[in-house]
């Protein structure tokens, strides 16, 4: 990481949601006003007692390419979808939220975290 970036962490050295799929099917409910392209799927880095996310340098949120993970989403009711992933590595993820931080409240955006044992 640079200096000057912003970082943005989640607490605890891993999620509580736990699975050992490595292509594993969520169901996701999006906010009125939300669609699946405002949904992005990121590997999270580990670092001791957090995990963080390296969010580009100033003001404006930016989520670097290398840490983005593919999936599919099929709509089965009214803002809901079920997705399933590409295989996925051992590691800490996040589905985020784009357009959902609030900085000046200390926030960088909401998501669903989970991991592959």
């Amino acid at each position: 990481m640079k200096k000057g970036d912003q970082i943005a962490f989640l607490a605890g050295a891993s999620s509580e949601t736990r699975t050992k799929e490595q292509s594993p099917r969520f169901y996701l409910r999006l906010p009125e006003g939300k669609g699946i392209e405002d949904v992005v799927l990121i590997s999270l880095l580990r670092k001791s007692d957090r995990r963080v996310i390296d969010m580009g340098p100033g003001p404006k949120q930016e989520i670097k390419p290398e840490v983005v993970r593919q999936f599919n989403s099929v709509e089965v009711g009214p803002h809901l979808f079920r997705i399933t992933t590409a295989k996925l590595l051992k590691g800490e993820y996040l589905f985020f939220l784009l357009g959902s931080a609030e900085p000046p409240k200390g926030s960088y955006g909401k998501g669903y975290d989970f991991g592959i044992d």
